[in-house]
């Protein structure tokens, strides 16, 4: 449990390290912001990249105009290229004027050579928001390897030197077979890949200077059968680098920080102050040995799926929702149904199995339940729904047009599971009141460090590995779990492995409940059905379980597709691993091997 929560917290510390440490005015408002940068891409047979750029800029002080700087790696062409403002929806194209100076409007003009083009649009303006399109063709854009095609573009390059709010981009390829497609993206952590009606979606948020983002997407040879830029790799050495990026993302960090470590510097005696210090708080919570005989009972507590995802995972993961949709279900506030098109329908699902669920609220007295199924029922029911039913098909059109509220309802539930959460006796509260002044200690002690390097003091290194040690653990302190949440912990862990062998008369929870919160751990839906069928038969089907363990032909969950497509606007089915590896999903570290790039500014 401690080794969880430590790498857990480890992002805390280097939030705290980057306040410290950032100069005063990186809180300061910019003159230039890029409000949004949306791309529409798409990839040509002949390798080429049709690219439709739409930049909003937000200038906050008096400027002549914008530039893009366009990285062109002394591989690829630019074709084709127009310029023009978005006016009241309406496209004003801009003229190009190679002369062009300062002060004029509607102009631009180019400076092109093999590894980059830079444009310079003339638009004064002062405190005011414009949108600028910028059309072009990037020829060879992608490359032909031996066994698979490849699209590996930054569509942000580190040359970028303007903050962007948002950014999203919607590549589509020649094709579109997703069981053929791999998809990954790199840049900020906070970023997402996924597909979307049969396109490729990245999505990220405040993306800071100097950061790129770039795609790479890997498809067969016969998507691009006219491309000309040879590659030299394979589909399988390309998967086991991405693979590797992926693994690295935590050890990276880690390993930054104690190469950082060796170029301080500190004194002998701060040293061993720190060690007295994180002995005394290590024996201080120190688990004893008889913890294990405390326990109350073998069984873990009934708590809420909600609870439980974020216990054991220290985040709400995505199948706590559909796991707090099925528990209200079992408990008699919910019941739901399928409902299937008529077989002559020319509409067609994209999601295997029935087209749309119908919620209905039965009980309408919720006194019984934790605010944060409250929350749930009120967030659905009341704010989607129309008081008594809510569908999949509602919960997606309220997503598309309300995204901004539909994210601020997740945060609030969020926030109030973790409020129940911590009402329960699983945190020990002596770890914040030691956190605190340990954490203070420990930043002065690193302070301390950082000005030996300075100073090229020659005891550093140890002071500075030790206090870092001290930062983490002072951290991991706000979140110990009492004696009483680390049982409640390793039970719940003993729970997950063993489900398939322990004997379901002996869990001490209900068969339902079981099987829900095994869907709230996230357990692949192969272990889930087989779990399902230990069960007698006259047990099933469940009043829930028999819409949740239909099966699309990869062996994933039929309803939890439809769920997942309508709240979080991905397509695709679910497999009986429930694996996303290539499929979409979060950015990773590393890379930067992609051509191109983009970036942009003021003048």
């Amino acid at each position: 449990m401690e080794v969880d929560y430590l790498k857990n917290r480890f992002v805390s510390f280097i939030i705290v390290l980057t306040i410290l440490f950032s100069p005063a005015n990186v809180f300061a408002e910019e003159d230039l912001v890029i409000s949004s940068w949306i791309v529409e891409a798409n990839l040509l047979e002949d390798g080429s990249l049709s690219v439709v750029k739409d930049i909003t800029y937000n200038f906050n002080t008096d400027f002549n105009g914008i530039y893009v700087d366009i990285v062109l790696d002394n591989i690829i062409k630019i074709e084709d290229l127009q310029v023009s403002e978005i006016i009241a929806g309406e496209e004003v194209k801009y003229i190009q004027d190679q002369r062009a100076k300062k002060g004029q409007y509607g102009v631009y003009s180019t400076d092109l050579t093999d590894d980059y083009i830079n444009i310079m649009i003339f638009s004064p303006s002062e405190d005011e928001s414009k949108t600028f399109r910028l059309k072009y063709t990037l020829v060879d854009a992608a490359a032909v390897h031996l066994d698979t095609g490849e699209l590996y573009y930054k569509l942000i390059g580190d040359n970028n030197e303007t903050p962007i709010d948002y950014f999203r981009a919607n590549i589509n390829l020649p094709r579109f077979n997703q069981e053929d497609i791999k998809i990954f993206a790199h840049g900020p952590l906070n970023g997402n890949i996924n597909f979307d009606n049969e396109s490729i979606k990245l999505e990220v948020s405040n993306i800071p200077s100097n950061t790129f983002v770039e795609a790479r997407l890997l498809f067969p040879l016969d998507y691009v059968p006219q491309a000309t830029r040879a590659g030299s790799s394979s589909l399988d050495n390309i998967l086991d680098e991405e693979q590797a990026l992926a693994d690295r993302i935590i050890e990276d960090e880690i390993k930054r920080e104690e190469r950082k470590s060796l170029f301080n510097n500190i004194s002998i005696g701060l040293s061993a102050a720190t060690l007295l210090i994180l002995g005394f708080v290590l024996n201080k919570f120190r688990r004893k040995p008889d913890l294990f005989e405390k326990m109350d009972s073998i069984y873990p507590d009934e708590i809420s799926p909600a609870e439980l995802s974020l216990f054991m995972n220290s985040v709400i993961v995505p199948r706590a929702y559909i796991a707090t949709l099925l528990d209200l279900t079992r408990k008699g506030f919910i019941t739901f149904e399928a409902i299937v098109s008529d077989k002559g329908s020319k509409k067609k699902s994209k999601i295997e199995g029935p087209d749309n669920y119908i919620f209905t609220k039965n009980n309408t007295n919720l006194g019984s339940l934790m605010e944060h199924e409250k929350f749930f029922m009120e967030w659905f029911f009341n704010e989607i729904g129309n008081g008594s039913k809510v569908s999949t098909n509602d919960i997606d059109n309220y997503r598309e047009k309300n995204a901004i509220k539909f994210s601020k309802s997740q945060t609030s539930w969020s926030k109030i599971v973790r409020e129940d959460l911590n009402a329960r006796d699983y945190y020990d509260p002596k770890g914040k009141r030691f956190g605190i002044p340990i954490l203070f200690i420990s930043i002065i002690l690193l302070a301390v460090s950082i000005m030996s390097l300075v100073l090229e003091g020659l005891y550093g290194i140890p002071l500075l590995i030790l206090s870092i040690i001290l930062i983490i653990y002072s951290i991991f302190l706000f979140q110990r779990t009492s004696d009483e949440g680390y049982i409640q912990y390793r039970l719940w862990k003993d729970f997950k492995k063993n489900n398939s062998k322990m004997d379901l008369n002996n869990l001490g929870l209900s068969t339902d409940l079981s099987m829900i919160y095994l869907i709230a751990l996230g357990l692949p839906m192969k272990e889930l059905d087989s779990y399902r069928e230990s069960i007698d038969v006259n047990y099933y089907p469940l009043h829930w379980g028999y819409f949740y363990f239909l099966m699309n032909n990869k062996g994933g969950s039929t309803f939890e597709d439809k769920f997942n497509n309508s709240f979080y606007g991905t397509t695709g089915s679910s497999t009986s691993n429930s694996t996303s590896f290539g499929g979409g999903g979060g950015f990773t570290g590393g890379g930067g091997g992609g051509v191109g790039g983009s970036g942009s500014g003021g003048f």
